[in-house]
């Protein structure tokens, strides 16, 4: 009996779980949670049997279609990254040397 990936993400995204707080209640790890939510692999009878009761659900409800109305929130590769403020003492990098703005400005 398979699980639905979806289904674990979203029971977890309900209860308000992270990733690592969901392995630290199941025994298990980060990545294997990982791998449950993504369908990489299915968890064991025994990991479902604990993931439902951390969840708060039964184990049916991890087995069966996700409400219409969820949309996880990911991040995607292609969307920009925040811009996150350099350190207070932080040195200024240097992008460009004078001798490479010289030789675009005669090109």
């Amino acid at each position: 009996m398979g699980t639905n990936p979806r289904a674990i993400r979203y029971y977890r995204w309900r209860s308000g779980l992270t990733q690592l707080d969901l392995a630290d209640l199941v025994f298990a790890t980060p990545k294997a949670i990982s791998y449950y939510e993504t369908g990489a692999r299915c968890p064991s009878l025994g990991i479902q049997a604990r993931l439902a009761a951390a969840l708060g659900v039964d184990i049916e409800a991890l087995n069966s279609p996700v409400p219409s109305g969820y949309i996880p929130i990911t991040r995607s590769k292609n969307l920009p990254k925040e811009r996150i403020a350099p350190k207070a003492n932080a040195k200024p990098r240097k992008t460009q040397t004078a001798d490479y703005r010289r030789w675009t400005a005669t090109a």
